[in-house]
């Protein structure tokens, strides 16, 4: 069975989160990023090497939307930045 980069890349990244997980860490891009490079050290699999720095480099494009305090985001509140809030047209009030 083959499996594909994407694939293989998914569970590098999941690998790297249960490690995360088990020593009680937050799952971030910047802490995938890390771990990825900690497991990097250890591996002697050349494919694998490549496909752990394509994946940390597919991460970096998401460090700009990671939170490190995903509290000051509101979203464990339920609550909604103003700019999401469902805003009723003048049409729309009149029929409820």
């Amino acid at each position: 069975m083959f499996i594909s980069d994407e694939e293989q890349g998914n569970l590098l990244i999941g690998q790297a989160a249960m490690q995360l997980l088990l020593r009680s860490q937050d799952v971030t891009v910047q802490s995938l990023q890390k771990e990825m490079l900690m497991m990097a050290e250890n591996e002697s699999d050349e494919q694998r090497l490549v496909l752990m720095h394509e994946m940390r480099r597919w991460l970096a494009g998401y460090c700009s939307l990671s939170s490190r305090a995903p509290e000051r985001a509101g979203w464990l509140e339920g609550k909604q930045p103003v700019d999401f809030r469902y805003t009723a047209t003048s049409e729309e009030r009149h029929k409820s």
